[in-house]
């Protein structure tokens, strides 16, 4: 069976069924590599701001010793719905549970992201160093902390 875009009336290709049983995806397979076919355009040129009313800035704060990009936020200039995809893992990082917490209400505004320092691992004072990114985010933005989500990526374990 294959679908049509209900915009255009081109075909999409097959409908495939996905592995775990949720139903038919709407999507194509090309060079092995499977495309949703669903609500989505691509935009050559675009980026992380292309969606209006989104900002975003990166900055060497230190935290990677050679010099690079390793401190982002990215922001909406008003409140906005949000959702996340978390780890189910048992063992959480500092700026997961913070962020599953500050998300719990299905609103935010903004995401500051570390490169360089995992959080994980790292107990309460991990926990108190996602706190600190998200109130100084805030303070930044002139928004409230809870509306900040805060992600790290680094090695697991270093503070």
């Amino acid at each position: 069976m294959a679908i049509s875009s209900p915009d255009k009336g081109e075909d999409l290709g097959p409908v495939l069924s996905s592995s775990k049983d949720e139903g038919d995806l709407p999507a194509r397979e090309s060079n092995g590599v499977l495309q949703l076919t669903i609500g989505l355009r691509l935009v050559p040129s675009g980026c992380v701001t292309s969606a209006s009313g989104f900002l975003a800035g990166a900055v060497r704060a230190g935290i990677k010793s050679k010099g690079e990009l390793d401190l982002a936020i990215l922001c909406s200039e008003v409140p906005c719905t949000a959702a996340g995809v978390f780890t189910t893992n048992q063992i959480k990082s500092a700026p997961i549970i913070l962020s599953q917490r500050h998300i719990a209400k299905g609103r935010g505004q903004a995401e500051v992201v570390n490169s360089g320092c995992a959080n994980a691992c790292t107990g309460e004072q991990g926990l108190a160093d996602a706190q600190e990114m998200a109130q100084l985010t805030a303070a930044k933005l002139g928004i409230s902390p809870e509306e900040v989500l805060v992600a790290s990526t680094g090695v697991i374990g270093v503070p």
